[in-house]
C-alpha cells in the first residue's frame, strides 16, 4: 500500500490532492451516490445537492454533529461496524439496541446476530442508545447503566410529508433492511393500507429485474410501491425505474436531544484534550 503524502490543512479542508493527481468530480459524484462503491453520505450531506438522501437520523441532529467535526477538526468518529475492532483508537463507542428484538439469540454470527462477544463490547460502550419501545434491551441498558454509562432512548418518527403522500393509496410496501417487518409496522401505525408486503434480506442488492418485476406488480394491481430510504438510496437501475417507488422516510429522534449532545461535546472534548496532551 501506498503511504500517506505529507499534506497541509487549510481551515478545515485539505486543498491539495493526496495523491497529487487531479480529481474527476464526475467520477467522485457517481461514487458518493452509488452504496456498492462509497459511504460518503452516511456522514456528509454532498455539499447541498443530496439534502434529500437523509442516513443519519434527524437533519437537525446532523447538522449539529456536522458541527461538531468541524470545531473538532483532528478527532475521529468511527461507525458502529468497526466498534469490535480493538486495533482502531476510537473517541467514543455506542450500541444501538432495538427495544422490541435486544439481542435476538445472543451468539456471535453465524449463530446470532451479534459481531462480536457481548462482554468485550459492553466494557468498550461509552453509552447505550435504545430505539423504539419494549423491553428487550432492559438487560443491557441496567448493566450500561451500572458502569455509570449513559443509556438514551430513541424513537422512529415518520416525516409528515411522506404520510400524507401515501394515506388514501393502496400500497405495495418492501424492504431490505435489519427488520423489514418494524417498516411495515410503522406503515400501518401510520394509518397507510399496506395490501402486501415483500421482504428481502439486509443489504439485499437489488438487480434491476428485481425491481422490474416489482414495478410491474404495483402497476398491474393498481398498488403503490414503497420503500425506506435506505433501499431508495442503493437501487440498481435507471432513474425511470426509481421514480415508480415511493419513499417512505423517517427521523431518528432522542427523547433527550440535549442530552445526546452534552454526550457527544463531552467525549469529542475528551478526545481532543487527550490528543493535545500527547503532542507536548
Amino acid at each position: 500500500q501506498e503511504p500517506l503524502r505529507s499534506y497541509a490543512v487549510v481551515g478545515e479542508a485539505i486543498p491539495e490532492s493526496l495523491t497529487r493527481v487531479k480529481g474527476n468530480p464526475e467520477r467522485g459524484r457517481a461514487i458518493i451516490v452509488n452504496r456498492q462503491m462509497g459511504l460518503c453520505l452516511l456522514c456528509h450531506n454532498g455539499a447541498g445537492h443530496l439534502t434529500q438522501v437523509n442516513l443519519w437520523g434527524s437533519k437537525e441532529t446532523r447538522y449539529q454533529l456536522w458541527g461538531l467535526s468541524a470545531y473538532f477538526a483532528r478527532t475521529t468518529m468511527q461507525r458502529q461496524v468497526v466498534s469490535q475492532n480493538p486495533t482502531i483508537a476510537k473517541d467514543a463507542s455506542l450500541i444501538v439496541i432495538d427495544g422490541e428484538r435486544g439481542l435476538g439469540n445472543a451468539c456471535v454470527f453465524p449463530a446470532g446476530p451479534l459481531r462480536a462477544p457481548l462482554p468485550p463490547q459492553l466494557a468498550r460502550t461509552d453509552a447505550l442508545i435504545v430505539v423504539g419501545d419494549g423491553n428487550a434491551a432492559e438487560a443491557v441498558a441496567a448493566d450500561i447503566a451500572a458502569r455509570g454509562k449513559p443509556v438514551l432512548s430513541a424513537h422512529l418518527k415518520p416525516e409528515d410529508a411522506s404520510v400524507a403522500a401515501l394515506r388514501g393509496k393502496r400500497i405495495l410496501a418492501f424492504a431490505g433492511i435489519g427488520d423489514p417487518d418494524r417498516f411495515f409496522r410503522t406503515l400501518r401505525a401510520s394509518g397507510i393500507d399496506v395490501v402486501r408486503e415483500r421482504a428481502f434480506a439486509d443489504h439485499h442488492p437489488f438487480a434491476k429485474s428485481e425491481i422490474e418485476n416489482l414495478t410491474a406488480e404495483a402497476k398491474r394491481d393498481a398498488l403503490t410501491l414503497v420503500t425506506t430510504e435506505k433501499d431508495l438510496a442503493r437501487l440498481r437501475g435507471s432513474e425511470a425505474t426509481r421514480n415508480d417507488i415511493a419513499l417512505f422516510a423517517v427521523t431518528l429522534e432522542f427523547d433527550d436531544a440535549v442530552g445526546l449532545r452534552k454526550f457527544l461535546s463531552d467525549q469529542l472534548f475528551r478526545a481532543r484534550e487527550k490528543r493535545f496532551r500527547a503532542s507536548k
